[in-house]
């Protein structure tokens, strides 16, 4: 997933062909790219984006183990002298 930041919103693009599929300030969602039909699972939440193959979600312990993963890098951007704007 390519992401282009503008004034805190994302723009969600396929990872195999590049369409712009949505903006968004936050997501959690299941998508099937309607140019190329991948499916795939993209997370955006307080700074953090994760994208990964849809079939490689295929049950909500992967799942979990995700949002756990995101949920600490979430909360590095509290940890003083971690600048992750660079």
């Amino acid at each position: 997933m390519s992401m282009v930041k503008d004034r805190g919103e994302f723009y969600v693009t396929c990872p195999k062909c590049g369409r712009v599929i949505q903006r968004a300030f936050t997501t959690d969602s299941y998508i099937k790219c309607p140019k190329c039909q991948y499916e795939f699972y993209t997370y955006i939440s307080d700074g953090v984006a994760i994208v990964m193959d849809a079939a490689k979600l295929e049950d909500n312990r992967s799942r979990s183990i995700l949002l756990t993963y995101a949920k600490a890098l979430s909360s590095l951007k509290e940890v003083p002298g971690m600048d992750l704007h660079n």
